[in-house]
């Protein structure tokens, strides 16, 4: 599930940002495709609109155990969400996972203070 997760919803989400908002981050260090960030951008989208219909009846991605996929989906999305890549509203089951996420302990020890100070939390 980590690695669908990661080829089917986040690694668009996180070429549409390096190619969208933050091109001039990356854009010496590496190709950047800016006329891509728009699709990429969507391709996450249907990618977490996919995710919504697989949380019918299960609490967390893998079925009733928190796993790797739920942790990497959510610093990803977490962080995309501060970008210029909101969740959409309509996609209740996957809106309510992402507030079950947070509400983990766990999320929150794991942040640094820089994060805490700057409104991210990834």
């Amino acid at each position: 599930m980590t690695r669908r997760v990661e080829f089917d919803v986040t690694e668009d989400m996180m070429a549409g940002f390096r190619y969208g908002e933050g091109l001039k981050i990356f854009e010496n260090r590496m190709r950047c495709v800016p006329e891509a960030a728009t699709g990429l951008k969507a391709r996450g989208q249907d990618g977490v609109a996919w995710l919504d219909g697989l949380l019918d009846g299960r609490t967390w991605l893998a079925g009733e155990r928190f796993s790797l996929a739920d942790i990497a989906l959510r610093c990803r999305v977490d962080f995309c969400t501060s970008v210029d890549q909101p969740l959409n509203p309509q996609l209740r089951r996957f809106g309510a996972w992402f507030e079950r996420v947070n509400a983990r302990p766990s999320a929150t020890a794991s942040l640094s203070p820089d994060a805490q100070a700057s409104g991210l939390r990834v």
